[in-house]
């Protein structure tokens, strides 16, 4: 399990002002095989199996989920990512990849020694997933920055924790509803 934590920011006059207010948003990011989730703020938020190849969207204030194929969304775009072997950030170095787009830049921090099996995730191309892995040769997000002209998002990961996970801790809960399946394709953003 990964715990980051995440502000965001808004430039004004060159100047950074910070938009969360009070506490910044935990997420908690579990893996496991070809299986993955996000927590945020202890809450189920999405989720990905690998058995499936199928991508979960979940609302727990609704008490459901919504899903889409994960080969169907988002074909690997090899020119969207630019490798930068090492970067200096608060005192470490890390290895990262870029996208850049007409929008703004998102770079992920990671390290090589902290990595799974990028053939696990080959087969989910939502949100570039299996293009990611591919890219870092495994290496799991210790950092994100988003950056455009308005706002910058920072995730950063503030502990690591080894478990014992097993397919069971990749389920949406049994009283939750789940819609039925729109694998309608989504077209890359500009």
């Amino acid at each position: 399990m990964i715990k980051y934590k995440n502000s965001s920011f808004k430039v004004r006059n060159n100047k950074e002002v910070k938009l969360t207010k009070g506490d910044p948003v935990i997420e908690e990011f579990f893996i496991c095989g070809n299986n993955m989730k996000t927590v945020f703020d202890g809450s189920l938020d999405q989720l990905y199996r690998g058995d499936s190849n199928v991508y979960y969207f979940v609302y727990p204030h609704e008490k459901r989920a919504s899903h889409i194929r994960a080969d169907s969304l988002y074909g690997d775009k090899n020119d969207r990512f630019i490798k930068i072997d090492s970067i200096l950030y608060k005192g470490i170095w890390y290895n990262a990849i870029r996208n850049v787009s007409q929008k703004g830049s998102m770079t992920y921090y990671y390290k090589k020694n902290i990595a799974i099996d990028p053939q696990a995730f080959k087969n989910c191309k939502f949100l570039e997933w299996a293009h990611f892995f591919k890219q870092t040769n495994g290496g799991i997000r210790l950092i994100a920055i988003e950056k455009n002209k308005r706002v910058y998002h920072v995730s950063e990961a503030i502990e690591i924790t080894r478990m014992e996970l097993t397919l069971s801790d990749f389920t949406i809960p049994s009283d939750f509803k789940i819609d039925k399946p729109n694998y309608v394709k989504i077209p890359l953003s500009e």
